[in-house]
């Protein structure tokens, strides 16, 4: 009787062995599946927040790069709150806000001097209410689990790049009567 108990337990160690690696797989699969389903959804909802307060005070178009600009801090603080994992997603090294080639005047539009039907509207007439505003986010997010490096699958870093578009149209130009000069976003006086 004891020779059969002591066969069972072996048996079962062998089983749990061969299941074992299975299973962590699975189990660190679901976890980081998780993990990177959170982070999309951070970094779209970031992207989302960012595209609504361009929406209503975008940067003039060749301050869109310019950190010191206040309606793009006011772009990058908006991406910031959903965030809270990812303290470092807003900053400009991630955050692109653009103004998108979207359209041409056609024949039968009002079309404003300096314009003929078919052009593309000019980079500096795009920042108006009705255009479109995009901000692009691309983020990268390490895995939680050490499963990426140890299956031969893609560049085996643990390193998933997710990148998420917002666009929204402009429906402000930053016109605020709390701020001193009612256009915060306005190119500053030449001298």
């Amino acid at each position: 009787m004891t020779e059969i108990t002591h066969k069972l337990k072996g048996q079962s160690i062998v089983e749990m062995a061969l299941l074992l690696p299975l299973m962590l797989l699975l189990f660190f699969g679901i976890i980081d599946m998780g993990y990177m389903i959170y982070s999309y959804a951070t970094v779209y909802q970031s992207a989302r927040e960012a595209a609504e307060a361009a929406s209503l005070a975008p940067p003039l178009p060749e301050n869109v790069a310019n950190p010191d600009d206040e309606c793009v801090q006011n772009i990058l603080s908006a991406a910031r709150r959903p965030a809270t994992l990812f303290p470092d997603l807003a900053s400009l090294s991630n955050v692109q806000i653009s103004y998108p080639n979207y359209r041409t005047y056609r024949d039968d539009d009002y079309t404003p001097s300096g314009y003929d039907p078919g052009q593309f509207v000019r980079l500096s007439d795009r920042r108006n209410v009705g255009y479109p505003i995009e901000v692009t986010i691309t983020y990268p997010v390490q895995a939680l689990s050490p499963l990426p490096q140890l299956v031969p699958f893609g560049d085996q870093t643990g390193i998933f790049t997710i990148t998420t578009t917002a666009r929204r149209t402009i429906v402000g130009i930053g016109r605020d009567p709390s701020s001193g000069n009612l256009d915060p976003c306005i190119a500053a006086p030449g001298p």
